[in-house]
């Protein structure tokens, strides 16, 4: 497995052919791969597999919270969606864009479709993230002196200028 689209460029429209090793599973195990290591990239990784706090850590419970919330033969898009409804309830949503981004990049986007229940040859993938939400703007609440450090846009949904006046020293 990797991140790197071309060494694995497998999406969601490859779930519509056996070809791939292992079947559809191949398929999610490179969208839960890469939403692994957008949880390291943002948390971090810690070693302590038990009681660690880092993005591995944080991206297993998401998983098994996730399991705990889907129904019996889930899809693709129950899938991700039960890895949403995970992150809601357990955090707020605090990694919603996240999770949308990783998923939208191999295709299951928000106009992806699982297709019918009677067909493994029907899914139909998107790479549409939807809207930028709270939880996807960029902001700051507090400056000890605005007058020293300004930040702005803000709050931002991406790029952001930093002014800094008066500054002398390290």
């Amino acid at each position: 497995y990797s991140t790197d689209m071309s060494i694995n460029p497998f999406t969601f429209a490859d779930s519509n052919t056996e070809v791939v090793p292992h079947g559809v599973g191949s398929v999610w195990a490179t969208m839960l791969w890469d939403l692994a290591w957008a949880y390291v990239g943002k948390y971090g990784f810690d070693a302590d597999k038990f009681n660690g706090t880092g993005g591995n850590n944080k991206v297993m419970q998401l998983v098994l919270d996730g399991l705990k919330l889907q129904g019996c033969n889930p899809t693709f898009v129950s899938g991700r969606n039960a890895l949403i409804a995970a992150d809601q309830a357990t955090t707020g949503g605090q990694d919603f864009c996240l999770i949308w981004e990783v998923f939208a990049r191999r295709g299951l986007g928000v106009g992806a479709s699982s297709g019918s229940a009677s067909s493994a040859t029907d899914q139909v993938e998107d790479f549409t993230a939807p809207a930028p939400g709270p939880n996807c703007t960029l902001s700051v609440n507090y400056f000890e002196n605005e007058d020293m450090i300004k930040v702005y846009p803000n709050p931002s949904n991406g790029m952001i200028n930093i002014a800094i006046n008066n500054y002398s020293g390290k």
